[in-house]
C-alpha cells in the first residue's frame, strides 16, 4: 500500500510540474473499484478544450 501510494505521488508531481496537466488523485468507489481487489486509486487530468 505505502508503494502504491508513494508512485501515484510521484506520478501526479510529474504530471502537474513538468507537463502542466492539472489532475485529481483519488480511490475509487467500491462500484468502480477492480473486482478482487481491496481498493482502487485513479489519477485524472483534466484536460483544457481550446
Amino acid at each position: 500500500m505505502d508503494e502504491t501510494l508513494r508512485m501515484l505521488h510521484i506520478y501526479e508531481k510529474f504530471f502537474q510540474e513538468y507537463l502542466a496537466i492539472p489532475v485529481v488523485v483519488g480511490k475509487k468507489t467500491d462500484k468502480e473499484k477492480f473486482s478482487g481487489a481491496e481498493s482502487t486509486y485513479t489519477i485524472e487530468a483534466l484536460m483544457y478544450n481550446v
